[in-house]
């Protein structure tokens, strides 16, 4: 057995001395030595775990959390570290050491003060500052500190929790080894001293000298290797010469931990107080600290204690890394063996029924909750994985009494002899998981309870079967629609049982024959549903776009180039995977990792990926997170000089002509994506979008090169072995295999997404959500790195609707190119996750339409001539009601026909076309406006109706381009006042210059200002007037837009005979005002000059011509616009317009070739225009003059 050497762990050491009474450090030295195990000097022996007096004797177990205790701090008005030091003791809840107690969270005292921390918040950073600085000793440093304001004056008072002394604050380690001729290396230095026989550490200050290549201070100048003189002396006389040796002695004392061994090692004088720094191949305190053989049951719980397992499961898993623990225990040691609580010191748990009445009483319904609970009892008889204490458990949804999901795997009665034959019959349906559910429920509500057969054949050849129950239970479901399906699952079902296993063939005519008694009883059932229409939008609710895009940039900054840029998702632990340290690259901004003791944690960017990808594009999560790498493709997008380019790829797996990849260029060297699958089609290989959004192009590249380096596939994942889908055996048969991009960390496929996804897109809205609005919620006093501890009603699936919505309604982008983002197969199931009221929308109506319209207005002209009133006056609004009746009697030859509207008065009736005039029955004069004093658009007088739509929004174009240039001549007068005013205020501090020292100023220059800038306050409020008067028409052409728009929405029938004003939520037409660039608004309003008679492009031609002849001389060709009367300059400018839009395919290109940012030059081969072209084009000595239609074409 050999001899065993230990101290108490750190609390169990606690524990006892709380228990002896003992309360300070004077009592415990005077009694440590009557309790075995009890370290004279517990803050040497337990380290980091030691966090004072007060906790090590029990005094004050509850401390505040970090947030608490600051808040004690600051309350207390602690300014400093030495005055915490003196005073934290008047609070018993604030620890003696708060850097050791609060870890990560503690980020200098500064901070826990909250004061401003003007200087270096850790010592290491301030050293890394004082090496640059080139200080070599403390005179220095107190000279040039004050270079670096950063760097406090009294380094060891102010990282006084964390000072190490000066040599290391200087870094003097490195700096003596440059400047002093020593001998290099710790090794070197150690021999030379056998060599002198120099046996003690005053016989080495006494001779040092004698060698010019011995340190004064050994300690500093090999800091790293140091380990005090008891080591350098022992190095060559009889200390194991490997940690092999020194392994054998320390299996048989049964050290459980580092500080165990450094309290005990000294029995042995060969083995080394620190192995890690003597052997340089030292394996690790676990490896050294096993037991190299394994001869009874104390030695595994010694191996358990070192590792630190705390189930059998965890065992299993401790196992794989060191395989000489034994795999059986209980087995191999059947005699001393009595359960793993004993061999893992697992504490005696409640009972199950005990814990269950527990939870129920705390409110548990989730598995969240229970985990909750666990944190905020801290009970130790609660277990964290009650499935593995528990023989009787059987499910967590049994444990927290609840039902059980209808699955095949929940079912335990006679239902059993069911399951092998229901998965068979799963494997090739559509919908299995629906079917899957149907048939559960029938198994477990029907045949199970009335005990009607242990399989489908004996079912089936019953002789008598009462089907009541089973009408019973479809008249239960939540529905009619789902009693339905639950009868066609079921018929579905038994009836491929009866083909396939109750039917045989005649081997002499070949005829197929059903087994005698064999039969469906419910083959002859009916089950109409009650009528009633689902929903006709998706029931998620909708975020808004601006919360969705504060998400992305919350997740991904607009400045952010590599993964650890992205700070703020740093925080959160589950994110974080344990790796060999020989996978940390330091050097590779991609490579974001922590360190926890010898511990390495990698950060693994894929969930947050996958939830930016969501939240960026309106695809579902499962297709998503499905989608391919192309790590095997032939070509792959790459990142080269920060430019996204499309390279032939190096891996020596790659596959000629394959392209899977998520991220594709198209066909015109934009990029787009390839989903590997979509939901209404799974038979295909999925579909391609030829649009992604760059950022998403750049970060998925990332994305895909991090998980090439550092969770690397050898193989494409056959989609036959993914376990979590929910497709068919055929259905995965037909996808093939595929590198997918997300694949959880060290596997091959997806992880189950659906709660990491809920938990940090419920922690991005929490962050981003405006203070006077909840979108997800945090539960409080928890940690924040915890996402469990985030909570939304918006979930993964949210996002789609949203982005969809916002596409629709907010881009105004047609529905058949949402079809394409969104991967849908019709425009019903596009239109059914726009969360609006509206079920159709047009962004904006093209010239084809602008034309229709007009024409609409003729006819009406002709109908009103032919006195037709009755097939017209239903598709008419008006102003006022007399104002129909007007038109209703007939009048004709007073009736005035214009494009916007109709004036049953021939425009006679303008001066009583305003508002009433107080409590009289007088009117008001129509307002004047845009159109002068004849201003129908304010006139009450003023019918107009969907046919007139054109018109109306050709004189709201016209005016809004009028509003904009005031708005620009509006700001020039805004910025001319304040350069006036800050020449006043230049001279008032000039006049009280000069009042300071008794000089004269001359107020002359102040008074001539003043007077300037009244007079522009004039010319502005005169401009801002005609602003106001405008708008007024801009407000009123919208209120009767929108009352056309609700009139086309209400008509039922041509022959109505009434106005109709109500709008309809399921049938509305959408008319978006956009903003667009000062040329497409000029070119708008020029093109419905050339369309509508009542249109004027009088502002609007010659600025454009301007633009046109500007971007002409731009790119060395004679202008010619400013050569063309105006009806040349409308004609001409509207056909090189089409020309360059139809060259180059959006106004965004045609903006960028006007504006100069781009020359024809710079155009690509798709693109290309020539200056030949464009030159004979402007410069034709006869400008033809198009014909209307011909423009639109």
């Amino acid at each position: 057995m050999g001899r065993k050497i230990s101290f108490l762990s750190y609390s169990q050491a606690s524990e006892r001395v709380s228990k002896m009474g003992i309360t300070s450090k004077a009592d415990y030295l005077a009694r440590y030595k009557e309790c075995p195990g009890l370290p004279r000097e517990p803050a040497h022996l337990y380290g980091e775990e030691y966090l004072g007096w007060d906790d090590y004797c029990g005094k004050g177990r509850g401390y505040y959390t970090f947030e608490e205790g600051r808040d004690a701090v600051i309350k207390m008005g602690i300014k400093s570290l030495s005055q915490y030091r003196v005073r934290c003791k008047e609070d018993s809840m604030l620890p003696s050491f708060p850097r050791k107690f609060y870890g990560g969270e503690y980020k200098g005292f500064y901070a826990f003060s909250g004061q401003e921390n003007l200087k270096y918040a850790s010592m290491i950073e301030a050293s890394k500052a004082v090496v640059l600085l080139g200080c070599k000793n403390v005179v220095e440093y107190r000279v040039q500190c004050h270079q670096d304001p950063l760097l406090p004056s009294s380094p060891s008072s102010f990282y006084a929790d964390e000072w190490k002394g000066w040599p290391f604050f200087l870094n003097m380690e490195s700096i003596l080894k440059t400047t002093v001729d020593k001998y290099a290396t710790y090794d070197e230095f150690v021999s030379i001293l056998s060599d002198l026989g120099i046996a003690t550490s005053f016989e080495y200050n006494a001779r040092y000298k004698e060698h010019p290549k011995l340190p004064s201070q050994p300690h500093v100048i090999y800091m790293k290797d140091w380990a005090g003189w008891r080591e350098v002396f022992s190095a060559n006389s009889g200390l194991y010469s490997t940690w092999q040796e020194a392994k054998v002695m320390v299996s048989q004392c049964r050290f459980t931990t580092k500080a165990e061994y450094l309290g005990g090692c000294s029995f042995d004088g060969r083995l080394p107080r620190h192995p890690d720094r003597k052997y340089k191949d030292f394996p690790g305190w676990v490896t050294f600290l096993l037991p190299e053989k394994y001869c009874c049951l104390d030695d595994v719980r010694c191996a358990v204690k070192i590792v630190g397992v705390k189930s059998s499961v965890s065992y299993k898993e401790v196992r794989k890394k060191y395989p000489l623990i034994p795999s059986h225990p209980e087995r191999m040691f059947a005699d001393e063996w009595v359960d793993w609580c004993e061999l893992c010191d697992i504490p005696d748990f409640y009972s199950y029924e005990s814990l269950q009445q527990l939870v129920r009483s705390h409110g548990c319904f989730i598995i969240k909750d229970y985990v909750r609970l666990i944190s905020k009892l801290k009970d130790p008889k609660i277990p964290s994985s009650p499935e593995e204490v528990y023989p009787q458990w059987r499910s967590w949804y049994e444990f927290l009494e609840k039902p059980e999901p209808y699955t095949l795997v929940y079912i335990r009665g006679c239902g059993k002899g069911w399951v092998a034959s229901v998965r068979e019959f799963l494997k090739n349906q559509r919908s299995g998981q629906e079917k899957e559910s149907n048939i559960c429920r029938f198994i477990r509500g029907y045949i199970e309870p009335y005990d009607l057969g242990s399989s489908p054949q004996e079912f089936l050849t019953r002789k008598a079967t009462d089907v009541r129950p089973f009408k019973e239970l479809m008249s239960n479901q939540a529905n009619r629609k789902a009693g339905r399906s639950l009868l066609l699952s079921v018929n579905s079902y038994l009836n491929e049982v009866l083909r396939n296993e109750l039917t045989i063939e005649d081997d002499e005519t070949g005829e197929l024959v059903r087994v005698d008694g064999a039969s469906n009883p419910f083959s002859t059932f009916e089950y109409k549903s009650d009528g009633s229409h689902g929903p006709s939008e998706t029931t998620k609710p909708a975020l808004a776009f601006q919360y969705v895009d504060a998400m992305k940039k919350w997740m991904i900054s607009d400045t952010a180039t590599t993964f650890s840029d992205l700070i703020v998702l740093h925080q959160f632990d589950a994110d974080y995977f344990e790796v060999d340290g020989s996978l940390i690259d330091d050097t590779d901004p991609d490579c974001v990792f922590k360190k926890q003791g010898d511990k390495y944690l990698l950060w693994f960017p894929g969930y947050w990926m996958l939830a930016y990808t969501l939240i960026s594009i309106p695809a579902r999560a499962r297709q998503v997170a499905y989608n391919d790498s192309g790590e095997f493709d032939e070509y792959i997008a790459d990142i080269e000089n920060d430019k996204i380019v499309w390279v032939k790829n190096k891996n020596p797996l790659a596959k000629c002509k394959s392209r899977q990849a998520f991220i594709q260029r198209c066909d015109d060297n934009a990029w787009g994506m390839h989903f590997t699958s979509n939901k209404t089609s799974y038979l295909g290989d999925g579909y391609d979008v030829p649009w992604a959004p760059e950022t998403l192009v750049y970060w998925m590249i990332r994305f895909r090169k991090w998980q090439e380096k550092y969770n690397s596939i050898k193989r494409s994942k056959p989609w036959t072995e993914c376990t979590r889908t929910n497709l068919n055996e055929g259905q995965l048969k037909r996808k093939g295999a595929n590198c997918f991009l997300f694949r959880a960390f060290k596997e091959e496929q997806p992880p189950a997404y659906t709660a990491r996804l809920s938990e940090r897109l419920a922690a991005a809205l929490y962050f981003t959500q405006p203070r006077n609005l909840s979108l997800a919620t945090f539960v409080d006093g928890r940690s924040h790195g915890s996402l469990s501890h985030y909570e939304s009603k918006y979930t993964p699936h949210c996002m789609r609707v949203s982005l969809i919505t916002a596409y629709v309604m907010e881009f105004g982008l047609p529905i058949e190119v949402v079809m394409k983002l969104a991967g849908h197969a019709s425009v019903v199931m596009s239109i059914y996750y726009v969360k609006v009221g509206a079920a159709f929308l047009r962004r904006r109506m093209d010239e084809g339409e602008k034309l229709a319209l007009r024409d609409q207005a003729y006819a009406a002209q002709e109908m009103l001539e032919q006195n037709r009133l009755d097939e017209l006056t239903h598709d008419l609004i008006a102003n006022s009601e007399l104002a129909l009746q007007v038109l209703r009697a007939g009048n004709v030859g007073s009736t005035l026909v214009r494009d916007y509207g109709l004036c049953p008065y021939a425009a006679a009736r303008c001066e009583d076309g305003g508002a009433l005039v107080g409590g009289t029955n007088i009117w008001h004069p129509v307002p004047a406006g845009y159109l002068g004093i004849q201003n129908c658009v304010r006139c009450r007088h003023f019918i107009t109706g969907p046919i007139f739509l054109g018109g109306l929004l050709s004189l709201w174009n016209e005016i809004s381009l009028r509003l904009n240039f005031l708005s620009e001549h509006y700001f020039d007068f805004e910025k001319e006042i304040e350069n006036w005013l800050e020449q006043i205020k230049v001279l008032d501090e000039l006049e009280y210059d000069m009042e300071q020292i008794g000089g004269f100023f001359d107020p002359k220059e102040r008074s001539r200002i003043e007077l300037e800038i009244r007079k522009l306050q004039s010319e502005k409020e005169g401009v801002a007037k005609k602003m106001d008067m405008f708008l007024c028409d801009i407000q009123a052409i919208t209120k009767q837009i929108n009352e056309c728009k609700a009139l086309i929405a209400e008509q039922t029938s041509k022959d109505e005979a009434q106005v109709q004003l109500v709008v309809h939520d399921q049938n509305e037409i959408k008319i978006e005002i956009e903003q667009t660039s000062l040329f497409q608004q000029l070119n708008e309003v020029c093109i419905n000059a050339s369309i509508f008679q009542s249109a004027s492009a009088d502002f609007a031609t010659p600025r454009r011509s301007q633009m046109i002849d500007r971007m002409a001389l731009i790119n060395k060709i004679r202008p010619a616009m400013c050569s063309l009367s105006e009806k040349e300059q409308l004609a001409v400018g509207n056909q090189v317009t089409k020309f360059l839009l139809q060259r180059l395919k959006t106004w965004g290109r045609v903006d960028q070739l006007i504006d100069g940012h781009i020359l024809l030059e710079d155009l690509g081969d798709d693109e290309r225009i020539s200056k030949e072209e464009l030159d004979e084009l402007l410069t034709s000595k006869a400008p033809r003059l198009l014909d209307l239609i011909e423009v639109l074409v």
